[in-house]
């Protein structure tokens, strides 16, 4: 199992698969070297791993290699771990020198000896401090599995080079995964459909004064004779909207009718 810290990543941070990977250890990280180039495969991917070399020293073959990485990985504090004083500040130093850095994975030491159970407990509180630190238990990982380890429990068999190799990977999986850059956002706006009006007609009703002149023929008569302007003619003027109205409504369904969609078109 893959034990982790406090999920917030480190703010305004990404990564772009494939991840930029450094890995820096000592001669418990060196017996993985050759699997991890195998299975991780990154361009750029730089393995840093040395017999017998310290926490201090480590630290500074890790910033030997600068800080323009993706991910960092580092198992150290095998050669020190009876000081804390030593492998702490030491520690410290790289954490600090890789706060910019998207993701740093520490990894827990198998504990086989009484002080690195001091070195596991300090990584531990170094990550949940750290929002861009992860820790991968390799102490879990191994006392696990026996076989993954030589005869003194602490240096990697060659199942045990691959294991680790398989545990460095996810974590940078993981990393790739959350602290890709986002998709870009998509605003949706929708547009309210457009309501026209219908225009109101108002008919206005004139009358027409009698004429005092003799009508020279019944057509003339009839076109002179005074309009009704009576009960009858205020009814026409009061209907007169309404009826042009209703008539506007209908022309606006029959046109939506016909534009609907006969069964079987595409």
């Amino acid at each position: 199992m893959t034990g982790l810290a406090p999920s917030a990543a480190a703010a305004g941070t990404t990564i772009a698969p494939p991840a930029r990977v450094l890995v820096v250890g000592d001669s418990v990280m060196l017996g993985a070297a050759s699997a991890i180039e195998s299975t991780l495969g990154q361009d750029p991917l730089e393995v840093d791993a040395v017999v017998s070399r310290t926490t201090g020293r480590s630290t500074d073959a890790a910033l030997s290699h600068g800080t323009d990485w993706d991910v960092v990985v580092a198992m150290l504090g095998h050669n020190d771990a009876g000081s804390a004083s030593v492998y702490q500040p030491a520690y410290r130093r790289l954490l600090d020198a890789y706060a910019d850095v998207p993701r740093v994975v520490v990894v827990t030491l198998h504990e086989v000896r009484p002080s690195y159970a001091g070195v596991n407990a300090f990584l531990r509180a170094e990550a949940e401090r750290r929002p861009n630190v992860r820790v991968l238990d390799w102490n879990a990982v191994a006392s696990a599995d026996p076989g993954l380890t030589a005869h003194d429990g602490l240096h990697l068999s060659a199942s045990g080079g691959r294991r680790m190799a398989d545990e460095i990977s996810a974590q940078v999986f993981r990393a790739e995964v959350e602290l890709a850059a986002p998709p870009p956002t998509t605003t949706t706006t929708t547009t309210p459909p457009t309501t026209t009006a219908v225009p109101t007609t108002t008919t206005t009703s004139t009358t027409t004064p009698p004429t005092t002149t003799a009508p020279s023929s019944a057509s003339t008569v009839a076109a002179a004779e005074p309009q009704d302007d009576g009960v009858d003619g205020r009814h026409a003027s009061r209907w007169t909207a309404p009826v042009l109205l209703a008539g506007a409504l209908a022309v606006w369904l029959a046109g939506r009718r016909g534009r609907r969609r006969e069964p079987g078109e595409s």
